[in-house]
């Protein structure tokens, strides 16, 4: 699923506010570079500290999937149950995965990204979940 055929957001007053969740620190210094001028980001290495940080208030979170302690999908379940107005983009090598597939079949997660990531992809998404922010966003109930 891609966003680009989605307009861009017009008039956007203010920066996105956007939680970074990474234990690697080289992921997490690329991203602060590349995104820096474009973004507000929140950089945090565990899900912990970014449930710490939460009631910042994002509006949207960019996890990655693979964590020491919380995996990403553990801690969008948290994000989601606090923070039900922040989008969720989980950023994984492992899309693949039973565990992300559903994640995203589900809606816990907007979207998936996978690594290595795109500058332009990101952003994308970025802008693409908050110019549906206003929108509810429906969430399929797990089957089971």
């Amino acid at each position: 699923m891609t966003p680009s055929s989605c307009p861009a957001p017009s008039g956007q007053l203010r920066t996105p506010k956007v939680l970074v969740v990474d234990d690697d620190p080289l992921n997490l210094r690329t991203i602060e570079r590349v995104f820096r001028r474009r973004l507000d980001m929140r950089l945090v290495a565990s899900g912990e500290a970014a449930l710490a940080v939460l009631d910042e208030g994002f509006d949207v979170a960019l996890v990655d999937y693979t964590m020491p302690g919380m995996t990403g999908v553990e801690l969008l379940r948290e994000i989601e149950r606090r923070s039900p107005g922040t989008a969720r983009v989980l950023v994984t090598a492992h899309a693949h995965l039973p565990e992300v597939v559903a994640a995203h079949a589900s809606g816990l997660a907007h979207a998936v990204l996978s690594k290595p990531w795109e500058r332009d992809e990101i952003l994308a998404w970025v802008e693409h979940l908050l110019s549906v922010a206003s929108e509810p966003i429906e969430r399929v109930p797990a089957s089971g």
